[in-house]
């Protein structure tokens, strides 16, 4: 991270992004937000040049937490042109409804219109497969129902929890 926050350019021979899981800075705070803050000014702008060019990125556990509050996700409406400036976050991933750290396989499922190119063609067994996960921020909170329902209207969902599962 630091040779990249030195050298941002490193980002424009991308081919793909990955902003890894991994607890960074222990969660403290919250988690990832002592990584995204840190990204947000710096690498913010690399990022968006490298998603206007179609360079997919991926962002799981930590990644994902970070990428929201970077303002990378949930992205753009169709039609819309990424912020030259890091926006607000119109969505969080709050603690869990148990208020506990889980650690478990979870059943989710792939929405059939999703545009997501991690899952649009996974082969699943009526579109449900089963993941592990370990987090106890998890849940993920639009602004407001408009943000969601944007989301739901673009193809914008890669995957939700199984209706037992969602943290």
């Amino acid at each position: 991270l630091n040779e990249l926050m030195e050298n941002p350019s490193i980002i424009d021979e991308a081919d793909c992004i990955g902003l890894p899981g991994g607890f960074s800075y222990g969660d403290a705070i919250a988690a990832g937000r002592i990584m995204a803050n840190l990204m947000r000014e710096t690498l913010y702008p690399k990022f968006v040049e490298a998603l206007r060019r179609g360079v997919p990125m991926i962002a799981p556990c930590n990644g994902f937490q970070i990428a929201v509050q970077i303002g990378l996700l949930p992205g753009p409406s169709l039609g819309e042109d990424w912020s030259n400036e890091a926006p607000t976050p119109v969505a969080a991933l709050a603690q869990n409804n148990s208020a506990k750290f889980i650690d478990k396989w979870v059943e989710f499922h792939v929405p059939s219109d999703t545009r997501c190119v991690w899952t649009k063609n996974l082969k699943l067994s009526e579109n449900t497969a089963v993941i592990p996960i370990a987090h106890g921020e998890g849940r993920f909170v639009p602004k407001n129902d408009e943000v969601l329902q944007n989301l739901e209207e673009t193809g914008r969902i890669a995957c939700r929890y199984g209706a037992q599962d969602n943290p």
